[in-house]
């Protein structure tokens, strides 16, 4: 493998890696959860 066919390989991959990390956290959905706390005292 030359270098120039190499570094388009890697080049090709890097973009492919960031186009789909970025179309994969647009289709995450981000749940919260809310409790309350109270005191209790125990006898």
């Amino acid at each position: 493998m030359e270098r120039s066919e190499f570094l388009k390989v890697c080049g090709g991959a890097c973009l492919g890696l960031i186009g789909l990390s970025a179309f994969m956290q647009s289709c995450a959905t981000t749940y919260y959860a809310q409790a309350s706390l109270e005191n209790k005292a125990f006898n």
